[in-house]
């Protein structure tokens, strides 16, 4: 299904992920916590292996943040290129409704293969589980991408400025 089409079928605002069969509660969470990403990106894989090709997968892209050129993935760049960044990933029942505190926002389509999945970020990730297979729009919410960008990497114990999704995930004080 193209960017842009009338049909939304599935959601997954980063994520999150939007698909039109009944769901019990209307939202689950398919992943929460630090992902340790390296380069400045990260993937979601729907039924196939994760792709080193980041450029290849952002090929002809406009918005430069979230990549779907290659099928049954997503490529989103951070703008932290190495430490642990916030991230949350839900799978809603609807199109969950837009917070103003994001400062980036971008929707793809999304066409998940298989209910396995993978979340990947160079050598680290974690298994995904899909509820429903078919195609899906994926929204993906940044805020702090600058400031991540201009502090690159971390100090040892310190935390990235960029977040992504969850407003309230590991916010500190």
């Amino acid at each position: 299904m193209p960017v842009g089409s009338g049909s939304r079928k599935g959601w997954c605002d980063i994520l999150r992920i939007c698909c039109p069969v009944a769901h019990a509660g209307g939202m689950t969470v398919m992943y929460e916590g630090l992902l340790d990403v390296h380069y400045g990106f990260f993937d979601v894989c729907a039924g196939v292996d994760p792709d080193d090709d980041l450029i290849d997968a952002r090929r002809g892209q406009a918005n430069g943040l979230c990549g779907a050129k290659s099928d049954h993935r997503l490529a989103m760049v951070t703008g932290l290129h190495t430490g642990d960044v916030p991230l949350r990933i839900e799978w809603h029942m609807e199109e969950p409704r837009l917070d103003p505190e994001w400062e980036d926002v971008v929707e793809a389509s999304l066409d998940v293969s298989s209910p396995d999945g993978m979340l990947s970020s160079f050598e680290d990730g974690a298994a995904l589980t899909f509820p429903q297979t078919g195609w899906h729009r994926a929204r993906y919410c940044a805020a702090g991408m600058d400031a991540g960008k201009d502090l690159d990497t971390p100090d040892e114990g310190g935390f990235a400025p960029d977040r992504y999704l969850d407003p309230e995930l590991l916010r500190r004080a």
